[in-house]
């Protein structure tokens, strides 16, 4: 059986690749440039005589050399008719001269212009009976599996997907909006509803997700709704053997070699495995394609490397849905469009991502938009061009309870962690931390203090879906994970967040807070920071999400049993040695048998 090698974007090192791979987005208001130090190299803007004299002692004689130099040092600036007075042009680095302006980005019209999602789950909510555009099949399976309403994101996005007419391109969709407010059903329900009717198996709907545990969650709910239908919905990831899914996608015909018969509506994967299909697998035709749903979209698309979305548009053939003249000769061509679906808690506005995207006439549903920004009429806002504020990048739920842990002596931090799961009364939480062996050893040292405990990282990978679920049903108190859990992951009702360690980057924030207060329900974010430089560093992130009054509290040290915290650390340390005793045990047996084979 053909062996497929693991890809960075299917698996789990995302807690590595966070910061390499982080876009850390430009203020809106685009304060002025800051430059280096001024180089030896000619000023930008200068004119050519004075570029030339840094060259004359190479190229010139003396006297030349000197003409040149003291005619620089004639120009000096705009009051003296420099460079800025003689071109009219601001350079880099200098102050602004009357009469200027400061340099002001200007955003594209659908990031400006939203579809504003209010936040508020128990005053926006629809029933599922009134909701245009739903069969009664499709209501009677969500009240079947208990839900009876709909959340506010639901009930603009799913009525925007099923009214769209056929005999245009429909606009492509961007939804940002707080982790836990029903993304996921968003695009299940129109996708499976609009795809019931279909003739024959053929991949219509594609769903790229950014790891392997989320794409299986949505294979799950994708199955889940789709039952009673014809639909074939499959799952693509390098946990199965490649040429079992290869058979499961495309069926070669024996009364006729070289054609092939589409076994699948519905793919869901990730990045790394589709780009394996699209190189690898034969017969397997994406001309029908429908829907390209991408989930965690700035996480995905981080994974360009693959340039699965390249490869994937040249085999969808876009030129299929090139608009032509409407006349009686192309009315009756029936023209698939192909329609993008990104869905994200923190949506950039970075223009290089957004040109790889290749998105058509767009619409933003956003639900993150200053109070005095919105207009009377709550589902439509506008911000003012001198604003030019980018709305729906950073959104937390409104249940979420935020505040900060101030430690004094971060080598109490677990000591301190430990007395917060007691203190809080925790039933479930989830602790994060910034490394994998952070997030061994602190399970470890959590356990000895008599701790369920569950671990979730990159070293564990094989175990994952077992801790999950466990988790789920209760078995442990304390997930600690790194952040490859932070995307996405629904794992029930989780009433704590801990962020052991801080983290970087604002959008490590908003992923990780994420796993609490998720459909409404009330959840709490606890982070822990060390007192001085770094809390100041971390209160400043939190500023790009329009955080700026988090709580914080301290840990009384009188409270802390520092007796019991050295003796778990003691266990804990001896547990650790005592596996990295038998890993290099290992090894060297492995070696010496390597060495036999090799005589």
């Amino acid at each position: 059986m053909e062996q497929i090698p693991r890809h960075w974007g299917d698996d789990e090192e995302e807690e590595q690749e966070e910061e390499k791979h982080e876009v850390k987005p430009t203020p809106l208001s685009s304060p002025q440039v800051k430059q280096p130090p001024p180089q030896n190299g000619p000023t930008l803007g200068e004119p050519e005589s004075v570029s030339i004299a840094h060259e004359a002692n190479d190229h010139d004689g003396p006297s030349l050399a000197k003409k040149r130099k003291k005619s620089k040092k004639t120009q000096k600036g705009p009051a003296s008719g420099g460079p800025q007075a003689e071109s009219g042009f601001q350079l880099l680095g200098q102050s602004l001269g009357p009469g200027q302006s400061e340099v002001r980005r200007v955003l594209p019209p659908w990031l400006t212009n939203p579809n504003v999602v209010t936040v508020d789950f128990e005053q926006d909510q629809l029933s599922v009976a009134d909701m245009p555009g739903l069969d009664p099949d499709t209501v009677a399976k969500l009240r079947a599996h208990g839900i009876h309403n709909l959340f506010p994101v639901q009930r603009q996005v799913i009525p925007g997907l099923l009214s769209q007419g056929s005999l245009f391109r429909p606009s492509d969709i961007c939804v940002s909006a707080p982790t836990g407010s029903g993304k996921t059903l968003a695009y299940v329900i129109p996708t499976i509803q609009s795809l019931k009717r279909r003739l024959a198996p053929s991949p219509r709907v594609l769903v790229v997700l950014p790891v392997q545990e989320l794409a299986s969650q949505v294979f799950h709910v994708f199955q889940t709704y789709a039952q009673g239908t014809n639909l074939k919905v499959k799952l693509l990831t390098p946990q199965r053997a490649f040429e079992a899914e290869q058979n499961e996608l495309v069926q070669e015909l024996w009364e006729a070699p070289g054609q092939f018969k589409q076994l699948a509506d519905i793919v869901i994967t990730t990045p790394g495995r589709l780009v394996d299909h699209l190189t690898r697998t034969r017969g397997l035709d994406w001309h029908c394609l429908r829907y390209l749903i991408i989930d965690e979209a700035d996480r995905v698309m981080e994974n360009i490397q693959y340039n699965w979305l390249a490869q994937l548009e040249t085999r969808v053939g876009l030129d299929r849905v090139r608009m032509q003249p409407f006349t009686v000769c192309t009315a009756q061509r029936n023209l698939i469009p192909l329609q993008k679906l990104l869905f994200s808690a923190t949506l950039s506005q970075n223009p290089e991502y957004l040109d790889s995207l290749n998105l058509f006439e767009p619409r933003l549903f956003t639900s993150v938009v200053k109070p005095k920004d919105i207009l009377e009429n709550k589902s439509q806002a506008t911000i003012s061009e001198d604003a030019q504020e980018f709305v729906g990048q950073y959104t937390t739920p409104a249940e979420l309870n935020e505040a900060l842990v101030i430690v004094k002596d971060p080598l109490k931090k677990p000591m301190i962690l430990a007395y917060l799961l007691r203190k809080k009364r925790v039933e479930k939480a989830i602790v994060f931390t910034n490394s994998i062996e952070h997030a061994h050893y602190l399970s470890l040292v959590l356990k000895q203090y008599g701790f369920s405990v569950g671990e979730m990282s990159s070293q564990v990978s094989a175990k994952r879906g077992r801790t999950m679920n466990q988790f789920q049903a209760g078995k442990f108190t304390v997930l600690v994970s790194t952040d490859a859990l932070a995307r996405g992951m629904d794992l029930g009702r989780v009433d704590f967040v801990i962020s052991y360690d801080t983290p970087k980057f604002i959008r490590t924030y908003i992923h990780r807070v994420g796993r609490t207060a998720r459909a409404g329900t009330p959840g709490h974010a606890l982070t822990l920071v060390e007192a001085g430089k770094a809390e100041r560093k971390l209160r400043h992130i939190l500023k790009e999400a329009n955080k700026t009054d988090l709580p914080s509290e301290e840990v009384d040290e009188d409270d802390l049993d520092e007796k019991t915290y050295q003796e778990a650390m003691d266990k804990a340390t001896t547990l650790l040695n005592e596996e990295k005793a038998r890993v290099v045990a290992i090894n060297v047996r492995n070696k010496k048998k390597n060495f036999k084979k090799r005589k």
